[in-house]
């Protein structure tokens, strides 16, 4: 895309955020959880929404500050703090923070995550 077609994407992507679908919702985080360089707002705002959508995007996007996900993992749902769980190279911190206020589900996904733990 050039920059003009960009940018009107991510128009219409943002207003997007505001469908009462979480269908839509799940559509867009596939298509930008795992993308190169999705726009930041939009990752944010999935995340923000909740729901199986924010789930994906925790689970996938590397867009997500280490501060964040321990936010994300304190107030998330049992699904958020699974996906962060099973994050490739999780933070120590970050897995900390699940150990701390995640439930037991969470706890064990996080027991099952073997990928190293990067040091903050």
């Amino acid at each position: 895309m050039d920059e003009d077609e960009r940018y009107e994407a991510e128009i219409a992507l943002t207003a997007m955020l505001d469908d009462p679908s979480p269908l839509v919702h799940r559509a867009m985080a596939e298509a930008l959880a795992s993308a190169a360089e999705p726009p930041r707002h939009l990752i944010i705002g999935l995340v923000a929404l909740g729901g199986e959508a924010a789930a994906l995007v925790l689970g996938r996007t590397r867009l997500i500050s280490e501060d964040e996900l321990v936010d994300a993992a304190a107030i998330g749902s049992e699904r958020a703090q699974i996906a962060i769980a099973q994050r490739e190279n999780l933070p120590a911190t970050v897995a900390a923070a699940l150990g701390e206020v995640g439930g037991l589900v969470p706890c064990l996904a996080l027991t099952g995550n073997i990928s190293p733990r990067r040091p903050r």
